[in-house]
């Protein structure tokens, strides 16, 4: 499996998990844009790649 990934419904709340991962010391991505869907992307605590999305 390369990645996990999960819709969030708008930039609003993709910021404020990139904020709250921030305040846990997780490192993200600079968020990116994909065609029709901004994103970024960060690993849990097992190493596993995660990729949160939402449309632009």
């Amino acid at each position: 499996m390369q990645h996990i990934a999960f819709a969030l419904p708008n930039e609003e709340i993709a910021l404020i998990l990139k904020e709250r991962l921030g305040s846990y010391g997780v490192l993200t991505t600079d968020i990116a844009s994909i065609g029709p869907i901004h994103n970024l992307l960060f690993y849990d605590i097992h190493g596993l790649l995660l990729e949160a999305t939402w449309p632009s």
